[in-house]
């Protein structure tokens, strides 16, 4: 059986795809590449290394993210991504009920990610750093930027997952809620105390403002048209 996991940023993806792993016996393959390491050496490696993990293996899960499956990314043959569709026996959407949860997040991962010895090369350790005492955020320029950055890239994300889903509809796609599984997914669980010197604002704030509604978004089609 292969999976393939369509996930946004700090939805908890990785245990998810472990958790898949350890229950079905599943060979977990990661993500086919990092999205913003264009000038690493190691990419068309690392894509040729998931293709033969994910398409050569009869029982395997995969994750990406909607940027993922754009055809024009380096390395990338025309029509990937309709290959590794044609191979996937389960979709399955993982999704975070608190869009601003989620933002928060990503945000201070890659604030603490800038607190790091720069020395410090391995990516997943700084995204997955935990600490005790609150972490104060202070009120910059620079750090206001990157809240609205990084509330962008969790929206067009999400912009990019509903297009799929609902592209992929007639495929039976599970939607899968972070909130409903997180104490089954296995790994560490992040203790990350944060203190703002300002109040963020969410321009997903608004209930009526797409997509804080991914409940209703991200619900199957009753109807055919």
């Amino acid at each position: 059986m292969r999976v393939l996991i369509f996930s946004s940023p700090r939805s908890a993806s990785y245990s998810y795809g472990t958790l898949l792993s350890e229950t079905h016996g599943l060979y977990d393959v990661g993500e086919p590449w990092p999205l913003y390491f264009y000038d690493n050496p190691n990419l068309k490696t690392t894509l040729e290394q998931s293709n033969e993990l994910y398409l050569g293996n009869q029982n395997a899960c995969m994750k990406l993210h909607s940027g993922h499956v754009a055809e024009y990314m380096p390395h990338r043959h025309r029509g990937w991504f309709q290959d590794v569709l044609n191979a996937t026996d389960e979709i399955h959407f993982l999704l975070r009920k608190d869009t601003q949860a989620q933002i928060k997040s990503l945000f201070v991962a890659n604030y603490y990610s800038t607190l790091v010895d720069k020395q410090d090369k391995f990516f997943k350790n700084v995204f997955e750093g935990t600490w005790q005492e609150d972490l104060v955020i202070p009120d910059t320029p620079v750090n206001r930027a990157l809240w609205k950055r990084m509330e962008m890239l969790i929206h067009v994300n999400l912009v990019g997952l509903s297009i799929l889903y609902h592209t992929l509809i007639d495929q039976n796609p599970k939607v899968v809620w972070t909130e409903d599984i997180v104490d089954k997914l296995p790994g560490q669980k992040y203790n990350r105390p944060v203190k703002f010197d300002w109040e963020p604002e969410y321009m997903f704030a608004n209930d009526e403002f797409y997509p804080a509604q991914n409940n209703q978004i991200f619900a199957p089609n009753k109807d055919k048209f």
